[in-house]
């Protein structure tokens, strides 16, 4: 069986940024219905983790009686990429979108926490280490030292 690949690029404005999506066909047994069937799973699913996507590729193909479905998700530092067979396209692109959405979430919650991480202050209970090493100054040794007290080290 020859090989054969289409390539579609097309762009997604959801969630006011642009995110480039590159739909890939390795077969033609791959469907007009089918390339529009995971364009609009992953612009309905995906929509809002767009905003931390620069890029997002779909490649379809069908190796004999499998339909094998890889979705390849670039963020900033991150690349994310799943890959589902079946002998159902639609199930498998389905399959594909629930497990990109939850990477896509872990990814999110991953890099909202650790922002938030960077922000919070220390907590009361704990001293930094400048505050341990700190030595009193002249002025409080005299403030807290009661002269009127005799001298018992002689």
């Amino acid at each position: 069986m020859e090989r054969f690949e289409k390539l579609v690029i097309f762009y997604s404005s959801i969630g006011g940024k642009k995110v480039e999506i590159i739909l890939t066909a390795k077969s033609q047994a791959i469907t007009p219905f089918m390339k529009s069937y995971a364009k609009d799973k992953v612009e309905s699913r995906l929509d809002k983790f767009f905003d931390r996507l620069t890029s997002f590729e779909i490649v379809l193909d069908a190796v004999k009686e499998r339909k094998v479905v890889e979705f390849l998700a670039h963020a900033p530092g991150h690349q994310i990429v799943i890959k589902e067979e079946d002998d159902d396209m639609e199930l498998a692109i389905d399959k594909a979108v629930d497990r990109m959405e939850m990477q896509l979430k872990k990814l999110k919650e991953k890099l909202v926490d650790n922002h938030r991480r960077t922000k919070e202050p220390l907590s009361s209970g704990f001293q930094t280490q400048e505050e341990e090493e700190r030595e009193e100054t002249y002025q409080e040794i005299v403030d807290k030292t009661d002269f009127n007290k005799p001298d018992t080290h002689k």
